[in-house]
């Protein structure tokens, strides 16, 4: 069967999110951690004095602005961490908030959590984008969906579910045991002929 590029982009996806699920869902709790720190040094004084106004009084917000190293307001555009980060929930914030970030510097207490999660967020992008260009040699170099799983057998766990399974590549199988062990996928012996 003739391997679309719509087939080889799902695949890609899939093996992508098995890679990165885990890491990405424990640096999105350390996103909303950050926030939720960043929130209470800025407001937590007056959180109280906010949350007994009328309604209306004050606008809400599931997301407070930073300004600090590493986090930028186009987020991955420009290879930084997006500085609007989503607390666990709706607060109460400063009508203008977006002109008035909280200001993480040097000598800031949560400065050091801050550069962990830019640094983190930079070396998973990194990563992915490592991966996602050795996947993409593998997948988009095997014609038909037979070759792709004569030269990665392992990959039948990412074809999608309509893809019939078929029993025979010119890939760079060299990259084969790097996707396996990145994706955490278990050799499979090629049966002798």
């Amino acid at each position: 069967m003739k391997l679309t590029n719509a087939m080889r982009d799902a695949m890609i996806d899939q093996a992508m999110g098995k890679a990165f699920d885990a890491r990405d869902k424990a640096h999105d709790k350390a996103t909303t951690k950050l926030a939720d720190a960043a929130y209470a040094h800025e407001y937590g004084a007056v959180e109280k004095a906010a949350n007994k106004l009328p309604q209306g009084w004050c606008s809400m917000s599931t997301t407070v602005l930073i300004d600090c190293a590493g986090f930028g307001y186009y987020g991955r555009r420009d290879s930084q961490k997006n500085s609007m980060l989503r607390m666990s929930k709706e607060r109460r914030v400063p009508r203008y908030q977006t002109s008035n970030p909280v200001k993480i510097g040097g000598g800031h207490p949560l400065f050091e959590q801050a550069q962990a999660v830019a640094d983190e967020y930079q070396a998973i992008n990194r990563d992915k984008d490592e991966l996602r260009a050795k996947l993409r040699a593998v997948v988009y170099a095997a014609t038909t969906v037979e070759k792709l799983l004569a030269a990665w057998p392992e990959c039948e766990a990412f074809l999608p579910a309509s893809t019939p399974k078929p029993a025979g590549a010119l890939v760079p199988v060299e990259l084969v045991p790097e996707l396996n062990a990145a994706l955490n996928l278990k050799t499979k012996l090629k049966k002798a002929a």
